[in-house]
């Protein structure tokens, strides 16, 4: 468990430090879901998987796109 969370807080830190970016800090769930300066998730998850790498190593994200879709609920 502390390796989970010690891994978590590195990434909303460092979404938190990102320029027009914002990541709340999950309680419990294993996924985080951030608000990022991007136009649309779809195609920036989409271009992330098919074009981007680093060190011969791409990255996985779902867009998100449904959750959180409720009036009032955010």
């Amino acid at each position: 468990m502390a390796e989970y969370v010690k891994r978590r807080d590195v990434v909303v830190e460092r979404i938190n430090n990102m320029d027009g970016a914002y990541c709340p800090t999950p309680s419990g769930a294993f996924y985080a879901i951030a608000r990022l300066p991007i136009d649309n998730s779809d195609t920036f998850c989409r271009w992330l998987l098919q074009d981007f790498e680093h060190n011969n190593a791409t990255v996985m994200l779902a867009p998100c796109t449904g959750f959180y879709a409720t009036k009032g609920l955010a």
